[in-house]
């Protein structure tokens, strides 16, 4: 298995796309990462085996997983601290495998699926 860690790396400003990649068996991690000015695009993202952690601080800048397909990998946010800008996870293409780890109750730039969304994500199978 790939892995890759941005152990440490700033996302202070600019622009990062991982779009239309594919997270297939790889274990990418973002640890002690900071997002503060950057806009960071994970748009139509595949991510259907492995592991993807963000064991970062989100202060500013914005993260969007729009059409993302969450069916297999583990996305994990677990220790994950939000004080601002903003993370949205509002429009996945596949919600069957959604990340772990996500605090519970409104966090600053935090944005989450409605919950009709989730439940009818929930009932897609991942063979589709």
């Amino acid at each position: 298995m790939a892995r890759f860690n941005f152990f440490g790396a700033r996302f202070i400003g600019g622009q990062v796309y991982f779009n239309e990649a594919q997270f297939s068996g790889a274990s990418v991690t973002f640890s002690h990462v900071e997002f503060s000015g950057a806009i960071v695009r994970f748009v139509g993202t595949l991510f259907s085996r492995g592991r993807v952690g963000f064991f970062s601080k989100f202060i500013g800048g914005q993260m969007s997983f729009l059409g993302a397909d969450f069916s297999g990998s583990v996305i994990d946010f677990d220790g994950a601290e939000f004080f601002g800008g903003e993370v949205d996870l509002r429009s996945p293409q596949n919600w069957s495998v959604p990340p772990v780890g996500l605090p519970e109750g409104a966090r600053p730039g935090l944005r989450l699926p409605p919950i009709d969304t989730v439940d009818e994500a929930e009932s897609v199978s991942p063979e589709r």
